[in-house]
């Protein structure tokens, strides 16, 4: 069988949306998969990495992703076997990367899903049982460990995540963009990973904390869903996109951050924020801004920091599965 599943980046939290929402966004990473039934040979992988992909890492990706301990799409692939308590095939995986690694792009997520989509496929045409899309979304956002990455990355467009204790699921809300807007950013030559990143977030907060999130989140919602804008919601944007829970405890960790986010809002940004866990830092202007003349990295450069220049639109479609042959 062989198939092939493209996936979309994705950025998350969007300021105060901390681990609820994403959006999709139009970089992707293309999964083929060759599963020849069952076999004890190991797993093999190929890869290949867009200009951006190799421009903003300087690791050994090869090396990092052949590892079947390091490969999520491996790892999540075998999952749906282990869940259902059946062989794991073999498999021959070739990857085009265009999603940075480590940046706050949801490239985990993509690897995820498609190693899961891929053996779903995989077991409906041959074992007679498969997972409803929903389950398939629940069982990523399990492994994964929050659900603002994988529900854009699946769905497209921009998607919230309500949690449900009692069943301990998620139930994915597509929200629609229609605000006049877009979106610029760079993408800094260094990586945080999601671990890292998530030590210097305190785990319990004021309630007057959580009244100034919740009401930002709100306002977000009610302005990125207006087509339309009138006097005075540019400037409640920029209260919108505030944060307290993330955000502020994160920059320390990315040198330039906080003078990148001062230096674009001086040059007409409707407001700026961190990517996920970072280091990708991305703006929102006016859809009729011209930015043509504003140097987005400079004061990252100013750090001593590298960074390209990124500008990225949303993705509305999400995964996208095609079976070539069976």
């Amino acid at each position: 069988m062989l198939l092939k599943i493209k996936v979309p980046a994705t950025t998350a939290n969007i300021g105060p949306g901390f681990d609820i929402w994403g959006m999709a966004l139009n970089l992707y990473n293309t999964f083929s998969c060759e599963i020849t039934g069952e076999g004890k040979e190991k797993p093999e992988f190929s890869f290949s990495y867009s200009p951006l992909v190799k421009s903003t890492t300087n690791a050994d990706l090869d090396q990092i992703l052949s590892n079947p301990q390091n490969n999520y799409f491996y790892k999540s692939f075998c999952s749906i076997f282990q869940q259902l308590n059946l062989d794991i095939p073999q498999i021959k995986l070739s990857v085009n990367i265009e999603i940075p690694l480590s940046r706050g792009l949801g490239s985990s997520s993509t690897s995820i899903l498609a190693g899961m989509l891929a053996a779903n496929e995989y077991i409906r045409h041959f074992k007679n049982t498969s997972f409803h899309i929903n389950e398939i979304f629940q069982l990523a956002v399990q492994m994964e460990g929050h659900p603002d990455n994988i529900a854009p990355a699946l769905y497209g467009g921009w998607v919230l995540s309500i949690y449900d204790d009692k069943l301990n699921l998620y139930t994915p809300v597509l929200l629609p963009v229609e605000a006049p807007v877009q979106l610029a950013g760079i993408i800094p030559h260094i990586t945080l990973a999601t671990k890292d990143a998530r030590k210097v977030i305190s785990q319990s907060h004021h309630i007057a904390t959580i009244a100034y999130q919740s009401s930002r989140t709100a306002l977000m919602t009610w302005l990125l869903t207006k087509k339309v804008w009138h006097a005075g919601d540019s400037d409640l944007f920029k209260k919108a996109i505030q944060d307290k829970i993330h955000q502020t405890q994160r920059s320390s960790l990315i040198p330039g951050m906080v003078d990148t986010f001062n230096y674009w809002m001086e040059k007409g940004a409707l407001a700026a924020y961190l990517s996920g866990a970072g280091t990708t830092l991305l703006s929102f202007w006016d859809e009729a801004f011209s930015l043509d003349n504003v140097d987005l990295k400079k004061m990252m450069g100013e750090a001593g920091i590298e960074a390209t220049p990124f500008y990225p639109t949303i993705d509305r479609t999400g995964t996208i599965i095609e079976t070539i042959s069976i």
